[in-house]
């Protein structure tokens, strides 16, 4: 299965550097196209004045760190306004642009 990979989305709520909350979808397995249809749930007091961090991870077998495949941030202002939800497409960035290694997971930047 030459090019079909194990992704998962991982997100963090942020208030400047620090992160402060974080969700993960569930892993989707062997595809060139995955598609996660699940939803990460914060509440809108907790987003206001901060941004989201989006994270797409490749899944690794073994004792191998999982590595990352792009990054967005998006900022939630528009929550500000009375907004509940924000939809949008945003292009994906290099992990290494924005992202620590996340000691937590065993996730890391190469």
């Amino acid at each position: 299965m030459v090019g079909l990979t194990d992704t998962y989305v991982k997100t963090y709520l942020k208030d400047g550097d620090r992160r402060l909350q974080k969700r993960k979808t569930r892993v989707t397995r062997h595809s060139q196209e995955p598609q996660y249809n699940q939803t990460l749930r914060y509440a809108a007091s907790d987003a206001l004045g901060r941004s989201l961090l989006v994270m797409v991870w490749e899944r690794q077998r073994g004792f191998e760190h999982n590595i990352g495949m792009g990054v967005a941030e998006i900022n939630l202002s528009k929550l500000e306004q009375g907004h509940k939800t924000q939809h949008g497409w945003y292009r994906l960035l290099p992990v290494s642009s924005v992202v620590r290694v996340d000691s937590d997971s065993g996730d890391s930047v190469r």
